[in-house]
C-alpha cells in the first residue's frame, strides 16, 4: 500500500492510484510487465515481433506452403538466439498460439477504460489451459 503509480492524463493532470498487482514475490522481468512498469513484455520489440509472427504463422502454416517457408524462416531466427521452441510438441504450439492471440486482446482491452484484473488474468489463462489440455490430462 506504499507503493503509487503515478500517471498523467491528456491535460497535464496527475493522478497517483494503487497498483493493481502487488509486487511482493516478483522478480524484476514480472515488475516490468505489471502496471508499475507497463511494458508489454520483457523482451526487446524485435524479438516479440518475432515471436508473434511465429504464433500467428502456427496455425495458418498447416495448410499453407507459403506460410510453412515464413514459418521456418522465423524460427530460424529464433533459434539463432537460443529460443528453443522450434521442436515443440504440436498441441503445445496450438495452446501457445492460442494463448498469444488471447494475450494480445487483453492487451487491448487494458489499455481500454477497465483492464482485467490480474485474478481475472489467471483465471482466463487457466480456462485456456482446461479448454486446450482437458482431453489429454
Amino acid at each position: 500500500e506504499q507503493i503509487r503509480v503515478v500517471t498523467t492524463d491528456v491535460e497535464g493532470q496527475a493522478t497517483a492510484v494503487i497498483p493493481r498487482a502487488n509486487p511482493r514475490g516478483q522478480g524484476a522481468g514480472g515488475l516490468l510487465t505489471t502496471d508499475l512498469f507497463g511494458l508489454p513484455t520483457q523482451l526487446d520489440e524485435h524479438t516479440q515481433d518475432l515471436i508473434d509472427r511465429q504464433y500467428a504463422l502456427l496455425p495458418e502454416a498447416e495448410s499453407d506452403p507459403v506460410k510453412q517457408a515464413a514459418l521456418r524462416d522465423v524460427t530460424a531466427q529464433l533459434e539463432t538466439m537460443d529460443f528453443p521452441n522450434s521442436d515443440r510438441d504440436p498441441l503445445v504450439a496450438a495452446f501457445l498460439a492460442e494463448l498469444h492471440r488471447r494475450r494480445l486482446a487483453l492487451l487491448d482491452a487494458s489499455h481500454g477504460p477497465n483492464p482485467p484484473s490480474p485474478e481475472r488474468l489467471q483465471a482466463l489463462v487457466a480456462e485456456l489451459f482446461h479448454e486446450r489440455f482437458s482431453s489429454v490430462i
